[in-house]
């Protein structure tokens, strides 16, 4: 339960209220897009149903090869379920329009990645308003005090990390593109050009 409210933390981060994916099968592509807020959507205990409705969508569309990737994605630990699961279909990904936060991790996913012509990647690593913080712990039983969350949640966001940065150098990225990625904030993102995409390994050149 725990782990379910601190991922829930990370999916309020910027808004209180939850926009979830929207999902469009256009021949062999899927787009996935958000719809406004940066979250891709609210999960449970058991599973993010962001990743369950692009994993049930590929199997009524087995013709899906190719995915289009849209929007905001602030959870990073769905978006790393999701990008397993573009791997286990093989699918190459695309980014054709603004592609921000975790949405870059689904984006890496993809064999061979393509960047379009309006495509951007807005790179900055998850933050928790601290408002936020505060709702869930009055709404939360697992936490005896505020000591005890605050030392919780700062285990789950080493772990995050590890998990991010472990993640873009086993796809390829450079270590230092990989810590400008952590390093960058929201309000201060990394918005890398092509020419440092390629030389970092995101892209092929």
């Amino acid at each position: 339960m725990k782990q379910a409210v601190l991922l829930l933390v990370a999916f309020f981060a910027s808004s209180a209220v939850a926009a979830p994916i929207s999902i469009n099968v256009q021949g062999d592509a899927m787009i996935v897009a958000d719809q406004g807020e940066p979250d891709i959507e609210e999960i449970d205990d058991e599973k993010a149903s962001g990743r369950s409705k692009i994993e049930s969508t590929l199997i009524a569309h087995p013709e899906v090869k190719h995915i289009v990737l849209l929007g905001d994605f602030a959870a990073t630990d769905t978006a790393l379920a999701v990008a397993k699961i573009v791997e286990d279909y093989g699918l190459s990904t695309e980014v054709r329009g603004r592609c921000a936060w975790a949405c870059f991790y689904v984006f890496l996913a993809g064999q061979p990645r393509t960047l379009g012509p309006h495509g951007e990647l807005v790179l900055a690593r998850t933050t928790v308003d601290p408002a936020v913080v505060q709702r869930m712990f009055e709404v939360s039983h697992d936490w005896s005090d505020q000591y005890e969350q605050a030392s919780s949640m700062f285990d789950a966001a080493q772990k995050t990390v590890a998990a991010s940065m472990r993640f873009m150098i086993e796809h390829g990225v450079s270590t230092e593109f990989a810590l400008r990625v952590i390093r960058a904030t929201q309000k201060d993102p990394f918005i890398p050009s092509v020419r440092e995409l390629v030389g970092a390994g995101v892209l092929e050149r």
